[in-house]
C-alpha cells in the first residue's frame, strides 16, 4: 500500500488530504480544502481505480522510495505536514518540499493525484457562483450520502480588481444559526445568500469561500470549497 497525507498549516482551515492506494490499485481519496491543489477541486470522499500506467509507474517509484529509507526534511513555519508511507520507509516533509532522489520521483507522482483523482466522487461537495457574482450555491457530487454539519457554516466573497483586493464580503452569522446536521444526498444543493454590493466591472474577479464542517469515516473535519 502507498499512502499520501497532508495535514496541518496556515491560515486555518488546516490541511487534511488523505490518499490510500492499495496493492490491487484501488484507492480512496479524503479532500478538505479545493485550494489544496491547483486548479481547485470538490471536497469529500473519491474512490476508484488507478490506470494500469499510472499504478505501474508508482508501484516501481514506491520501492525505489522503499530502498533508500526513511526521509525527514525540516518543517517550515505555518507550512503543512506531509507524510508518505510505503512498505518498510516513510518521509515526512513540509508540502510542497522537492526532495532528490527517489522520494522526489514518488512525490511527483503522487502529488498531483490529489487534484485528478477528484473525477471519481462517491461523497463530495463542490461550489457553483453566477457569472454576475451574485447568486451561487453547493452542490453534491456521488452516489453516496455525505452527512454535513452547518451550524458553524461561514459564507465569505473577495472582489479583485487588476491583482489586488478592493472589497470583503461575510455572510451574518445570524443566516445560518438555524442550520444544524444536513444528510447530503445525490440532488442536494444549497443556495448561498449572498448580499454584497461589489461593484462589477470587466476588470473584476470575485472569490467565493465556503466553510462548513463533514463528517469523515465517524470524525468531524473542517472543509472549504471556492470558486475560483
Amino acid at each position: 500500500m502507498i499512502g499520501y497525507y497532508r495535514g496541518g498549516g496556515f491560515p486555518p482551515p488546516p490541511d487534511n488530504e488523505r490518499l490510500e492506494i492499495s496493492d490491487d490499485g484501488t484507492f480512496t481519496l479524503w479532500r478538505s480544502l479545493a485550494a489544496a491543489t491547483a486548479p481547485l477541486t470538490p471536497v469529500g470522499r473519491f474512490a476508484g481505480s488507478l490506470e494500469p500506467a499510472v499504478y505501474t509507474a508508482l508501484r516501481q517509484a514506491a520501492a525505489d522510495a522503499a530502498t533508500a529509507g526513511d526521509l525527514e526534511l525540516e518543517l517550515l513555519p505555518d507550512a503543512a505536514r506531509e507524510t508518505t508511507r510505503v512498505e518498510g520507509a516513510c518521509a515526512r516533509m513540509g508540502a510542497w518540499t522537492e526532495p532528490d532522489g527517489p522520494w522526489g520521483v514518488l512525490l511527483k507522482q503522487l502529488r498531483p493525484l490529489l487534484g485528478t483523482l477528484t473525477r471519481f466522487p462517491v461523497a463530495a461537495i463542490d461550489i457553483e457562483v453566477s457569472p454576475d457574482y451574485l447568486t451561487g450555491h453547493l452542490f453534491h457530487l456521488g452516489p453516496e450520502p455525505l452527512r454535513l454539519m452547518l451550524s458553524r457554516f461561514s459564507l465569505t466573497a473577495v472582489c479583485w480588481e487588476n491583482g489586488r483586493v478592493v472589497a470583503r464580503w461575510m455572510s451574518p452569522d445570524y443566516v445560518f444559526y438555524s442550520m444544524s446536521d444536513v444528510t447530503a444526498t445525490p440532488g442536494w444543493s444549497l443556495d448561498l445568500p449572498f448580499a454584497h454590493n461589489f461593484h462589477l466591472s470587466p476588470a473584476t474577479r470575485v472569490t467565493v469561500y465556503a466553510t462548513f464542517d463533514a463528517w469523515d469515516d465517524g470524525s468531524v473535519t473542517t472543509v472549504k470549497v471556492q470558486n475560483e
